[in-house]
């Protein structure tokens, strides 16, 4: 029998009624003593609780050789060291074998926690090199084959305005870079839309709406071809007024940086007049301006399309830049870095440089009713009847498409890229969800009947900003919509 502590032969072996290992009895009554517990399972011990075992050898011992009569004491000193030692090496591996299953659980959760973070940071990694891609692409790419190419000379007068908005360009993407839009919900968390209220109704019917997310104001003209300028700079305290403006032929209507203040200006006709009739710009006289978007940080800059041509590049009342073709257009959208215009026509959706025309890229997608861009930089949504396509830039190709039963009026994309509101002919919202983690999409996660207005919506757009101080700390994320009867609404996201 040996013993559990040395691993030898027992002479007098006894037994643990609490675990029920065999120990040399000398070597279990100097642990007891020290520790006062089994040192098998650490449970509370004592001398009384071991049980002596009979020992199979014959109790006549033989006569032990005359040398062992005259072991020196010293000898006995060393047995008593060693039985200490054994004691000693005991408890030690004791010890070890339960660092050792501490460390293993510490790894482990350590490797699980650097995996988890080592993804993180790719995929961040990932996203920053594919925007950093795609906005020197957009900036400084070759223009593509075209049957007109841009002469040298044109080229040549890009020069005076290039580099300014190359270095808005520059900002603009540094920002971006900087800011990390994120919305405060979980993939498996409800989100739903909520009414958030109404304001004004200067007319009873209207003809144009242009919302300006920047300088938090809504331009309506009625079919009366009245105008009316709403702000919301202060939420408040908004206020609400007339231009005085009475002229037939409102063919769109937008606000530009004009004599160094923010100015209303009219498509009228083949003009671009302030609402103080100053003319800024004139097409030709068989056409007219079906858009004005402004520069999202050089507020002087604008672009005007033509509604069967050309489209333009503007500081403040001088054109500093037209575009070589005709091209009949639908629709069109300035991405976020100010260079990057795409328009939409019959045979398809093209982007251009705004600084020398090139075409960068095109996408074959007929007859887009409307365009827009997402904040993200590198998705391009486009409507057509009652689908809405994703098109990620990176990969020329469509990334989803979103179908309802009804021809799409309007849609909307919050700061995040990650929520997408549409609105169809059945006076319906519907909330659609990206959900980063595992790149998967999620339709119709949410609908709204508008109930709040008996007129259908003529457009709707995100009233929020990945600046905007809500929006950071407390995930608020508003859309502004406007009706045909002028009736401007406040819906809200809301996470459940």
């Amino acid at each position: 029998m040996r013993c559990a502590i040395s691993g030898e032969e027992a002479t007098e072996p006894v037994i643990s009624s609490k675990s029920g290992h065999i120990f040399e009895k000398k070597l279990v009554v100097n642990y007891i003593s020290t520790s006062g517990r089994d040192p098998i399972n650490d449970e509370p011990l004592t001398v009384d609780d071991l049980i002596p075992i009979n020992s199979e050898l014959s109790s006549i011992t033989p006569a032990k050789p005359p040398t062992f009569n005259s072991i020196p004491s010293l000898l006995s000193t060393f047995q008593n060291e060693w039985d200490s030692l054994a004691l000693e090496v005991f408890t030690l591996r004791k010890q070890l074998f339960k660092a050792r299953e501490e460390l293993s659980a510490a790894l482990y959760h350590h490797d699980a926690a650097v995996r988890v973070a080592a993804k993180a940071i790719k995929e961040r990694d990932e996203a920053k090199q594919s925007l950093q891609d795609l906005s020197v692409a957009i900036g400084k790419a070759e223009p593509l084959p075209t049957n007109n190419q841009t002469t040298s000379n044109e080229t040549e007068t890009t020069i005076p305005y290039a580099e300014e908005l190359e270095q808005a360009r520059e900002q603009l993407f540094q920002i971006h870079k900087s800011q990390k839009p994120t919305l405060p919900l979980t993939p498996d968390q409800e989100v739903s839309i909520e009414f958030g209220g109404k304001h004004f109704q200067p007319f009873k019917s209207i003809q144009k709406v242009h919302i300006d997310l920047e300088s938090k104001t809504i331009l309506m003209a009625s079919d009366t071809n009245r105008i009316s300028l709403c702000n919301f700079e202060d939420p408040s305290n908004p206020q609400e007024s007339k231009l005085d403006w009475k002229k037939k032929g409102i063919h769109s209507l937008g606000l530009i940086k004009h004599n160094g203040k923010p100015t209303p200006v009219i498509g009228h006709m083949h003009q671009l007049i302030t609402d103080r009739n100053e003319i800024i710009q004139e097409v030709r006289p068989d056409s007219s301006i079906s858009k004005i978007v402004t520069h999202p940080k050089l507020s002087e800059y604008f672009i005007t399309t033509e509604a069967n041509g050309k489209w333009f590049l503007n500081k403040e009342n001088q054109n500093v830049f037209q575009s070589p073709n005709d091209l009949e257009n639908t629709s069109s959208s300035l991405h976020v870095d100010g260079i990057l215009l795409a328009v939409a026509s019959p045979d398809g959706i093209r982007l251009f440089n705004i600084i020398d025309g090139s075409e960068n890229l095109k996408l074959d997608y007929p007859n887009a009713s409307n365009i827009k861009f997402a904040m993200n930089g590198y998705w391009l949504l486009a409507s057509s009847g009652n689908s809405l396509d994703v098109f990620d830039l990176r990969k020329n190709q469509i990334a989803h498409s979103i179908v309802l039963d009804h021809k799409i009026v309007d849609f909307a994309i919050d700061p995040s890229s990650s929520v997408i509101i549409t609105y169809d002919d059945s006076h319906t919202l519907f909330l659609h969800r990206y959900i980063k983690k595992g790149k998967q999409w999620v339709d119709k996660v949410f609908e709204k009947h508008v109930t709040e207005v008996k007129k259908p919506l003529k457009t709707i757009d995100s009233w929020s900003a990945a600046e905007d101080q809500s929006f950071k700390d407390d995930g608020i994320v508003t859309f502004k919509a406007v009706a045909e009867n002028s009736l401007i609404l406040d819906f809200q996201l809301k996470y459940n």
